[in-house]
């Protein structure tokens, strides 16, 4: 006589049977899924957007006999994740390019020196910082030696950083201020860069991009892929190509609305003016909060517009080819400049405020190693011009 199934074996064997039903449909989604990525990636591969900027450095640079070993040892410099500065740079000693245990560049400064010499700390992206100089010809190794050579004591410190722009570099100098030894003197040198790295944000979604860091998308990414122990699973959904084609669709349909965020536009010339106006006010916001914030320190606070090859006259002829492969971002820089200039004419009185765009007026040599750094040409006489004014000597700019 046959044995019959219990109900409750027949309803266990009907659950284990929709089980791997389930498992097989399962499966069979995340390998559509996978397949579709995969075909996305191959034959619809996103074409990036050309790069933002030529920066290739200037011939005459790269003939230089120490480049290729600065190149290569600029090649093995590591960052390392700064609070608020975002990063700072590893330790590194190389023949022609050293950066201490504290993360700054090194700085030639006599051994010996009077018992009280003013310390000068100096503040910057990559053009303070000595991007494709050697450490004896940045602009703060010129400056010490320019003030110690006319018996002017002087340790200058040079605490600019690769990519910095004025915003970071603020953050910065309130830590070091409060440091043991703190700078007496502050020098700011900016300008360019910040417009530079507001049009960079802007054109890559970046919401309100004057003052933000150069790259910002990238770093609002790492945090949300778990820099800070929270992941946004919707941003790491929309690095999925299908998942971007998909919503691409809906937005054709007006289902969901379109996002600004994080998405490449190009500049227009509307774009441009009121890109100027935007970062040239906050360049001004930030130039009056420092210069108070730090003279109730105890500290002297100075601000420098620094040289800009978009407004250099005469070029020379490699400066000229350069500045053509980027001329389209030359109206710009001009109108940033200009209304910097002219609302620099409403800061208070006692704010040392120091014009230094047009340093480079009237010199037919090459003072740029690219489009945004100076040579060593460069750095000597800004250097120079600041060993001026902080020895009271009167020139065409002071």
């Amino acid at each position: 006589m046959a044995r019959s199934s219990s109900p409750g074996c027949a309803i266990l064997k009907n659950l284990g049977g929709k089980v791997r039903t389930f498992k097989k449909v399962t499966l069979i989604l995340f390998a559509t899924l996978a397949l579709s990525e995969t075909l996305l990636r191959v034959f619809l591969k996103p074409v990036p957007p050309p790069p933002l900027f030529d920066v290739a450095t200037m011939p005459s640079v790269r003939a230089e006999p120490w480049f290729a070993e600065w190149e290569r040892e600029h090649s093995r410099l590591t960052r390392e994740f700064m609070a608020y500065e975002l990063y700072t740079l590893q330790p590194f000693n190389g023949k022609y390019l050293s950066v201490g245990a504290d993360g700054y560049r090194r700085t030639l400064n006599p051994d010996a020196l009077s018992s009280n010499p003013m310390r000068i700390g100096l503040f910057g992206g990559s053009t303070m910082w000595g991007g494709l100089a050697r450490d004896a010809h940045t602009i703060g190794s010129e400056l010490s030696a320019t003030l110690n050579g006319h018996q002017f004591p002087a340790v200058v410190t040079n605490y600019g950083q690769v990519g910095f722009v004025f915003s970071q570099e603020v953050h910065q100098a309130l830590r070091v201020r409060y440091s043991p030894e703190p700078p007496q003197v502050m020098v700011f040198v900016d300008g360019v860069c910040d417009v530079l790295a507001g049009l960079a944000n802007f054109v890559n979604g970046v919401e309100d991009p004057a003052g933000k860091p150069w790259e910002y998308d990238k770093y609002h990414y790492l945090f949300q892929m778990g820099k800070t122990g929270e992941v946004s699973w919707s941003d790491v959904a929309k690095k999925s190509m299908l998942v971007r084609r998909l919503w691409k669709v809906a937005e054709r349909r007006g289902w969901v609305e379109a996002e600004r965020k994080n998405r490449f536009v190009v500049a227009t010339s509307e774009d441009k003016v009121r890109l100027a106006r935007q970062v040239s006010e906050h360049y001004l916001r930030v130039v009056e909060t420092a210069d108070k914030a730090f003279k109730g320190t105890g500290a002297r606070p100075i601000f420098v517009l620094q040289p800009a090859i978009f407004l250099k006259h005469p070029l020379s002829e490699e400066e000229n080819a350069a500045l053509d492969r980027n001329r389209h971002w030359q109206d710009i820089v001009a109108a940033a400049y200009t209304n910097i200039r002219n609302g620099a004419k409403t800061l208070p009185a006692e704010t040392e405020f120091l014009d230094f765009s047009g340093l480079f007026d009237g010199v037919p040599e090459t003072l740029y190693a690219d489009i945004m750094h100076y040579s060593e040409a460069g750095n000597l006489r800004i250097a120079q011009a600041l060993s001026a004014y902080l020895e009271g000597k009167k020139g065409p700019l002071l």
